[in-house]
C-alpha cells in the first residue's frame, strides 16, 4: 500500500533571496523526493514568509490537525530548519508525530529520525538551527538600530509622515499631517479617545489605508515621533531598552501640547481619577524653574465628623529652588473668574473681538498651502480614475467625499490664519478700559458658582492652556498670564458669560438657554413666571434653593437680557406659583 505524504515547505522574508531555499526549489525537491519512494502527496503546506522560532503558523497548525486526523503517514521537508529553529517546539513536533504514527522524513539530511543515531542528529541540527535563529535577530537588531541612528526609518512610516524613497528619512505629509494635529487639539478639550474615533469617523478624516479606531488615536496620541523623537522598540522592548533617537523627524506636535497631551494620558488612566476633582491640572507653570505644576489635596477634620477638602498645586522639580511651595487653588479660582470678567468687558467694548496683528504664521500658512495643492491633486487624479478606471464607483466616490472634507478643514484654518493670532491676556490689559465700566456689566462669578467642580475643571481645561502665577510670604496669589486656547478667543464673539450658561445647562439637566430677548419680552414673562436675575444669584443666598427644587423637571430656563445690542443681564426663569411670596 502506498504511503500518504504531506509536504511542508517554509522560506522566511530574509531566506527568499537564497534561491536554495526558494518555495519553487524546495517544491520540486520533495516532489522528486515523494516520486522516487512511491509517496502518495496528500496536500502541500506552505508556509512562505513565516519565520521558524515557533509552530504558531497557519498551515503547521492545518498540517498538525492533519496528522491528528490520521491523513498523512508521512511528514516530507527538505531540512530540519524549515520545520522549526527552536529546540522544544523540535523534540514536541518529533514526539507528536511518534504518538500519531507518522514519520518524518527530510529529503537533504542523510539520517533516519526514527532511529537512535538519526534522532540524536536531529537534536544537534535543533540547536544549530536555534543558534542562527537568534543570530539572524541578533544581526537584524543591529542593522536597525544603526539605520535609526542615522534617522533612516527601518519601518512603513507612521501616519503624518511620509518616508523619502531615496534617503529613508520621514518628511511630514501635508495632509495627514494637519488631522494629526486635530486629533491633539481635541485631545487637549478634554475629549476622550472614543469620542474622537467617532468624529474621525463622522467627518470621514483623510485614511490613506485602513479606518478610524480608538487603538490608532490612542498610537497617535502616544507616539513621542511626533514630537520629533524616534523610540525605537518602544512596543517590544523593555523601557531601559528603547534606543532612543532625538531630533529623529521634523516635528508635527510642539514640545508644549505634546507634553500636555502625555500628561493627560496618564492622568485619564488613573482608576482614581475623578473622586477628587483638580480645576488645574496640568496648566500652572511654577514661576521660578516653569514646569507645570502638580495637584495635591490636603484634608481637616471638622466637629461634625466630616473633613473639608482643600486643594493646592505645587512644583515637584527636584532642581526647582521653589520645589514644595504650594498655592491654594480656592484663591487661584478666584483671581481667574475675576480677570475672565474683565476680560469679557474689554471683547465687549471692541466690537467681540481679539485679535492682534499675524506675524508668525507664515510657515504654518505654506504647510496648510501644501496640503491643498496635494489635495486638489489628488481630486483630479479621483476624477481621471472615475472616468478611465475599472474600479468600483462607490469606493471613488468615498475617496472623492474624503478629500473634499479634508479641503474644507483646510481652507478654513488658512483663513483663521490669515485673520490674526490669538491674544496674550495678562494684567497690562487692565490699562485699556475704564475699571468703572466692568461694574456694570454682569459679573460672571455669579453664575459660576453655581457650577459642579467637574464642570468648571472642563471649561478651564476647554478655554486655557497654561496660567502664570506668583505668591507671595503672606500667600497672596497674582495671576500674571493666561495662555488662552485659539478657539476661545480668535475671530470670534466671546462672551464667556454664555459659556457659563450653556455649562449650566449641561451640569444640571433640564436647564434651558432660551433666547435673547429685551426688557419689554422680559415683563410679559415675569407675568407668568417668577424672574431672577443672575446678580441676586449669590453662594449663600436662599434663592439657590428655590432654583434647586426644579432641578431636573425640565421647568428652569435660562434668558440672557439685551440692550443697545449688548447683554446686561440673565434672567434665571422658574415656575410662579411653587415660589416663596
Amino acid at each position: 500500500m502506498r504511503k500518504r505524504c504531506g509536504i511542508y515547505l517554509r522560506v522566511s522574508t530574509d531566506e527568499q533571496r537564497d534561491n536554495g531555499f526558494s518555495i519553487d526549489n524546495q517544491l520540486r525537491n520533495l516532489q522528486d523526493y515523494a516520486s522516487k519512494h512511491e509517496y502518495d502527496i496528500i496536500d502541500v503546506y506552505n508556509d512562505a514568509g513565516y519565520s521558524g522560532k515557533d509552530l504558531m503558523r497557519p498551515n503547521m497548525q492545518r498540517l498538525l490537525n492533519d496528522i491528528k486526523s490520521n491523513k498523512i503517514d508521512v511528514l516530507l521537508a527538505i531540512k530540519v530548519d524549515r520545520l522549526t529553529r527552536n529546540g522544544f517546539d523540535g523534540y514536541w513536533l518529533l514526539n507528536y508525530c511518534e504518538e500519531y504514527k507518522v514519520k518524518i522524513e527530510l529529503s537533504l539530511e542523510p539520517y533516519d529520525v526514527s532511529t537512535a543515531n538519526g534522532e540524536m542528529i536531529y537534536g544537534m541540527n535543533l540547536i544549530f538551527g536555534q543558534r542562527e535563529r537568534k543570530e539572524i535577530g541578533a544581526r537584524t537588531k543591529r542593522g536597525l538600530e544603526e539605520m535609526a541612528l542615522q534617522k533612516v526609518h527601518p519601518n512603513k512610516a507612521p501616519y503624518g509622515y511620509i518616508r523619502n524613497k531615496d534617503t529613508g528619512h520621514l518628511q511630514i505629509d501635508p495632509i495627514a499631517s494637519e488631522v494629526v494635529k486635530d486629533v491633539y487639539k481635541l485631545y487637549t478639550k478634554n475629549h476622550c479617545i472614543r469620542p474622537i474615533t467617532k468624529m474621525m469617523k463622522k467627518d470621514n478624516r483623510y485614511l490613506k489605508s485602513g479606518k478610524w479606531c480608538d487603538n490608532r488615536i490612542y498610537n497617535i496620541l502616544s507616539n513621542p515621533i511626533y514630537n520629533g523623537t524616534y523610540h525605537h522598540g518602544r512596543k517590544s522592548r523593555r523601557k531601559e531598552d528603547i534606543l532612543i533617537v532625538e531630533n529623529y523627524c521634523p516635528k508635527i506636535i510642539d514640545d508644549k501640547i505634546f507634553n500636555q497631551v502625555q500628561n493627560l494620558l496618564i492622568k485619564n488612566k488613573n482608576s482614581n481619577y475623578g473622586s477628587h476633582i483638580h480645576l488645574f491640572t496640568s496648566l500652572v507653570k511654577c514661576p521660578s524653574c516653569g514646569n507645570i505644576m502638580s495637584s495635591t489635596i490636603a484634608y481637616k477634620n471638622r466637629q461634625d465628623g466630616t473633613r473639608k477638602e482643600y486643594y493646592f498645586i505645587e512644583c515637584r522639580n527636584d532642581n526647582c529652588k521653589d520645589k514644595g511651595k504650594n498655592y491654594n487653588t480656592d484663591k487661584l479660582e478666584n483671581k481667574l473668574i475675576t480677570m475672565l470678567n474683565e476680560l469679557m468687558v474689554y471683547s465687549i467694548m471692541n466690537d467681540h473681538i481679539i485679535t492682534i496683528p499675524n506675524v508668525n504664521n507664515e510657515s504654518e500658512m505654506n504647510k496648510i498651502n501644501k496640503a491643498i495643492e496635494k489635495l486638489n491633486v489628488q481630486e483630479k487624479k479621483l476624477v481621471d480614475l472615475y472616468v478611465n478606471s475599472d474600479l468600483d464607483v462607490a469606493v471613488i466616490n468615498n475617496k472623492n467625499k474624503m478629500v473634499k472634507k479634508e479641503l474644507e478643514v483646510m481652507t478654513r484654518k488658512l483663513n483663521n490664519l490669515n485673520k490674526g493670532q490669538v491674544l496674550k491676556f495678562d494684567t497690562n490689559l487692565l490699562s485699556l478700559f475704564n475699571e468703572k465700566e466692568i461694574k456694570t456689566k454682569v459679573p460672571i462669578s455669579n453664575i459660576w458658582n453655581t457650577l459642579t467642580r467637574k464642570t468648571k475643571r472642563e471649561i478651564i481645561n476647554k478655554y486655557i492652556l497654561s496660567i502664570e502665577v506668583k505668591r507671595d510670604d503672606d500667600y497672596n496669589i497674582e495671576i500674571t498670564s493666561i495662555n488662552f486656547n485659539k478657539d476661545f478667543l480668535q475671530n470670534s464673539i466671546f462672551n464667556f458669560t454664555t459659556h457659563i450658561i450653556n455649562a449650566m445647562s449641561k451640569d444640571y439637566q433640564g436647564i434651558k438657554l432660551g433666547k435673547y430677548i429685551n426688557e419689554q419680552e422680559l415683563s410679559n414673562l415675569t407675568a407668568k413666571k417668577r424672574t431672577i436675575s443672575i446678580k441676586e444669584l449669590l453662594p449663600t443666598s436662599s434663592i439657590l434653593e428655590d432654583i434647586q427644587k426644579y432641578y431636573g423637571s425640565g421647568e428652569i430656563s435660562v434668558y440672557p437680557i439685551i440692550k443697545d445690542n449688548e447683554i446686561v443681564d440673565y434672567q434665571i426663569v422658574i415656575p410662579k406659583e411653587e415660589t416663596k411670596v
